[in-house]
């Protein structure tokens, strides 16, 4: 069976490296692609379908803003299981501090540069431990594609959708700091795990995979 990974904003398939799976599953990334002109992040979600073949049983994983895309793409097709993590489910989940910069467009004004400057600001945010980590994530930053972030921004800020796939699951930190756990409703809370817990708790993320998984 196919599992396929959808990373998060500010982040690639580098952020699954530490996951195993099992056996069974034949893991795919799906790789973002340029998004349209003004384009709703549910257009691009059918867009982005097109790596999935549907002609097999398959499951998505998604992490963040990956997470959003799986829960947009877990609508209108028919995955066994949608699977999400340190994300939200719906429009509902999305802190209102980010709706409001979404009205404002304030990440209109803000220079991409700023966006993207790996910053001990940022590192907190993400809750980034250690070395290994920090140099992940400025690497990841430097090569994201400024539209793309900035367009995801938007999409996240302004997201509307509050339909819950059939056979969702979603998997929170407590220490998440983006996705703070008030605004969250999981189905399972990690202690202490913050944004990254993905990779910084890849062991404990390995077992309830396999788990939910099997």
């Amino acid at each position: 069976m196919n599992a396929y990974l959808l990373s998060g904003l500010g982040a690639d398939k580098r952020i699954f490296t530490k996951l195993t799976f099992p056996k069974k599953y034949v893991i795919q990334h799906i790789d973002w692609i340029a998004p349209l002109h003004n384009e709703e992040v549910t257009a691009y979600s059918k867009r982005l379908s097109a790596q999935i073949d549907q002609d097999q049983p398959f499951v998505l994983i998604g992490v963040s803003f990956g997470g959003i895309i799986a829960v947009e793409i877990g609508n209108f097709l028919k995955p066994v299981r949608t699977i999400i993590l340190s994300s939200a489910s719906g429009a509902g989940q999305i802190p209102w501090y980010y709706k409001v910069c979404g009205i404002l467009k304030l990440h209109q004004v803000v220079p991409t540069r700023l966006l993207k400057a790996p910053t001990a600001l940022l590192f907190w945010f993400f809750g980034i431990k250690g070395k290994e980590q920090r140099d992940l994530l400025t690497q990841i930053l430097k090569e994201t594609d400024e539209s793309f972030l900035k367009w995801a921004i938007s999409k996240i800020t302004t997201w509307k959708q509050n339909l819950i796939p059939k056979n969702l699951y979603h998997i929170h930190g407590t220490a998440d700091r983006i996705l703070p756990m008030a605004f969250i409703k999981p189905d399972l809370q990690i202690p202490n795990g913050g944004h990254l817990m993905v990779y910084d708790q890849y062991e404990l993320i390995t077992k309830i995979l396999a788990d939910k998984l099997n």
